[in-house]
């Protein structure tokens, strides 16, 4: 095995933590397109809770939660007390699973000769524990190439090296044609210098190449999801992503996917309904969620109404701009007939200075009103996400989000903090 490629995401929060990574899975269908064999170990598994939270653990915590947030009592002193001991107890099993992880993949590095190893880096315990997985295989196996990749990198570029000064180079951008240069690096047949979307450290400077985009989506492989390559993958939800698009048009400032992808590359529908088939075919999957950050409101129109005249039966979801999704009831109704259950929209706030000012959003209140009205009384599962607080927020501007909340009513609502990052 020449390479593996790793996720580590820390403790699962959400569902979405349990569904296979896409991103991974093209990039090792890139690699062994070129005849360099790959496998992919994604430690997002719900047996990870077993791991961390042992029946004891489980019992308190079952206990502590109904009779705090079902029951409504207020926790007495040996409640906090036993809290406090269950939290240590935690960390213990934390630490225990971070250390079988590395006996894990040291010994597999071993057994297969794996000449590279490439982390796709997360935020929060998954960042640590990359970081110190990653220095002790280094330590172990000083002449293993080790990567380190994914939007945390086109996040805070040069800075992770702080963190971790064992890798050997950082990939930002698109990697799918990266990948197989690094490893062409690896084998001595070429020059880090000439390769695209990398950072890497050159007698103490940090040289940082230039950006290469992918131009068209529709020459990537499939990603590959066979239990051969994709570790326990059926340990997984039955459930694809699919890279229906990439970039977006609209360069909101919080936003890492205009710089990540550039402008707007859109898969032609063709290719989508061919990876559909495929994977129906292959995999036995028919509930798919679309990657891009903003799904084009033609693209998935059309993509709607072949699904429906080729009567292909799936469940799938997408996010969507709302100046794009302006689409009329009729059209919500369509999405939904075609097994659309799901549209995610960033409304951040209901003010529309602060979306202009804040955010570089040029978004109508009265466009958000109707698009998420029309999106709801179609039968599709309508989220609005916000920042709070925005920048330039004040009380008034609080009140009128609410006030949007409460007249919009949308099916589920998210709050999110905003982040402060390199460059902003």
């Amino acid at each position: 095995m020449k390479g593996i490629l790793i996720s580590i995401a820390g403790i699962p929060r959400s569902l979405s933590d349990f569904v296979p990574d896409n991103g991974l899975a093209l990039l090792a269908s890139c690699l062994l397109k070129n005849n360099i064999d790959v496998k992919i170990f994604d430690f997002n598994l719900p047996s990870i809770f077993d791991d961390i939270y042992d029946k004891n653990v489980k019992n308190f915590l079952e206990k502590f939660s109904k009779k705090v947030f079902i029951d409504g009592k207020k926790p007495n002193f040996f409640d906090i007390l036993q809290l406090k001991l269950v939290s240590l107890i935690i960390e213990k099993n934390k630490r225990n699973y971070i250390e079988k992880l590395k006996k894990f993949l040291l010994e597999t590095i071993e057994k297969e000769k794996t000449e590279f190893v490439g982390f796709k880096l997360w935020v929060g315990d998954g960042f640590d524990w990359s970081i110190e997985i990653g220095k002790f295989l280094k330590k172990e196996k000083p002449k293993l190439k080790i990567f380190g990749g994914g939007p945390q990198v086109d996040i805070f570029e040069h800075l992770i090296f702080k963190k971790g000064d064992f890798f050997d180079v950082l990939c930002y951008g698109e990697g799918e044609e990266v990948v197989v240069e690094l490893y062409n690096f690896v084998q001595g047949k070429k020059r880090l210098k000439d390769i695209p979307n990398i950072i890497f450290n050159e007698n103490g400077k940090i040289v940082k190449t230039e950006r290469k985009y992918i131009e068209n989506l529709d020459e990537l492989p499939l990603p590959v999801y066979t239990s051969d390559i994709y570790w326990k993958i059926d340990e997984k939800i039955k459930m694809f992503v699919i890279d229906e698009s990439r970039g977006c048009e609209n360069a909101c400032f919080f936003c890492i996917h205009p710089k990540k992808s550039g402008k707007i590359k859109k898969k032609s529908v063709e290719k989508l309904i061919e990876e559909i088939k495929f994977f129906i075919n292959k995999y036995n999957v028919f509930l798919y969620r679309f990657a891009g950050s903003s799904t084009p409101g033609d693209l998935i129109m059309e993509f709607a109404k072949r699904i429906i005249d080729e009567g292909i039966k799936i469940d799938y979801a997408n996010s969507g701009y709302i100046n794009d999704f302006d689409i009329g009831f009729e059209n919500f109704k369509i999405l939904k007939d075609s097994g659309c259950g799901s549209i995610f929209f960033g409304i951040e706030s209901a003010n529309e200075e602060i979306l202009k000012k804040g955010m570089n959003k040029n978004v109508k209140k009265e466009d958000m009103e109707r698009v998420l009205k029309n999106c709801k009384e179609a039968g599709i599962f309508t989220v609005a996400s916000f920042i709070y607080p925005a920048p330039f927020e004040n009380e008034n501007t609080r009140k009128e989000t609410l006030q949007f909340l409460e007249k919009v009513k949308p099916d589920s609502a998210l709050v999110q903090f905003p982040g402060i990052y390199p460059g902003t």
